[in-house]
């Protein structure tokens, strides 16, 4: 890692696991530009993996906090997509009549379109944002077609997610037991000797791209904490699972007996969405994820490692999925001169008609929920979910 690198950064510290919790690497990044500070986390087995990691998300959200200069002129010349097929909580129609726009890029035939500015950017915007300005669908990567790739597994990831959570899409549970794999072992014991029990599920949709679920509980004790990874490669989406399982259980496991975090009584008392792994970790909802589980109809005994079937996909193969579908998948380089000069491609990528990781109220405006809806006749499970 050269100096110029790691002077972009004001900090880049480790930050100390504590007794009785999952010895993995934590690192947090900092920066310090332009009078913004953003910041970065990584979790990993793997200590140089989580501090690019930890640098990559700082990178990220630091170019999608720098206000571009739309272009008036770029309004009157390029169509906005449809505003009524962005998945959404509120009403159906739009009725901000000075909404702010900006250019994006259909991801195969690079046409132009408009999108509203804060489906890219995460800066507030001063009207009724279209939906939660939340950073899914940011990525970093030392090549932009590699940054889109992981931008694209975050939206897929996170639709997948909401499948689950909403209407018990699963489909199947993974004998972990059964997973030769030398950082995945190392993981799951980790887990083990730390007195916390894990259960990974396979919740991959009908693009291909593996998506892994991984619940994480103290042996003998009520509450969860779930974490979810998509990855084109299946072993990679199941460490990326595990590690920001145990990461993120650490963390909010901290929060309330390191640094004496209040519990919310009840989720109406739920102030922002960091306060709801804290309330599932410590308010007996597992009665909750039991009864999403069951009503998935997978089968009880778990699938071996071995017969998953693990073939790779290519992205144009996910890209023709996607749009057979029916799903819009449009790209933004976000990357700064200065980024760029480390070597660096950030790129936001924007899937309109995915479902969406809400960080208030559910986004049941959305045809793929509705549609999945009724194809496994399930109705919504309205419960706020416990994703950070």
């Amino acid at each position: 890692m050269s100096e110029q690198n790691l002077s972009f950064f004001s900090e880049i510290k480790r930050i100390k696991t504590q007794i009785g919790l999952p010895k993995i690497y934590r690192y947090l990044a900092v920066i310090k530009r332009l009078d913004k500070t953003v910041t970065g986390s990584g979790f990993s087995v793997n200590e140089e993996q989580s501090i690019m990691g930890a640098m990559g998300e700082a990178i990220e959200r630091y170019c999608a906090s720098i206000e571009p200069n739309t272009k008036k002129e770029a309004e009157d010349k390029i169509e906005k997509i449809q505003i009524n097929s962005i998945t959404r909580a509120s009403t159906k129609y739009d009725y901000v009549s000075k909404r702010k726009w900006t250019e994006v890029q259909e991801l195969t035939s690079l046409e132009e379109k408009l999108v509203p500015i804060e489906l890219v950017y995460l800066y507030k915007v001063n009207y009724p944002p279209i939906r939660d300005i939340i950073s899914t669908g940011l990525a970093a990567y030392i090549t932009l077609e590699g940054a889109v790739t992981r931008g694209l597994c975050e939206c897929i990831e996170r639709d997948a997610f909401m499948l689950f959570w909403m209407l018990s899409q699963i489909n199947f549970k993974v004998n972990i037991h059964t997973i030769d794999k030398g950082e995945i072992k190392i993981l799951i014991n980790k887990a083990y000797n730390s007195g916390l029990e894990l259960e990974v599920y396979d919740i991959s949709t009908e693009f291909e791209v593996p998506v892994i679920l991984t619940i994480t509980k103290k042996r003998g004790k009520e509450g969860f904490y779930i974490s979810c990874a998509a990855n084109f490669d299946y072993d990679m989406a199941i460490k990326k699972s595990l590690e920001e399982g145990l990461g993120g259980y650490s963390v909010y496991s901290e929060a309330t007996l390191v640094h004496n975090h209040p519990i919310p009584d009840d989720l109406s008392k739920v102030k922002n969405l960091s306060e709801r792994p804290i309330y599932y970790l410590n308010k007996n909802q597992d009665e909750l994820l039991s009864d999403i589980i069951e009503r998935s109809g997978i089968p009880i005994q778990p699938k071996n490692y071995n017969d998953i079937r693990k073939e790779k996909p290519t992205l144009n193969k996910v890209i023709r999925l996607l749009n057979k579908n029916k799903i819009n998948v449009y790209f933004k380089d976000l990357t700064t001169p200065d980024v760029c000069k480390l070597g660096y491609k950030v790129a936001r990528v924007i899937t309109p008609e995915l479902a969406f990781l809400p960080i208030g109220e559910p986004m049941l405006y959305c045809n793929r929920l509705i549609q999945k809806s009724q194809e496994l006749d399930r109705n919504y499970n309205l419960k706020p979910h416990p994703f950070p």
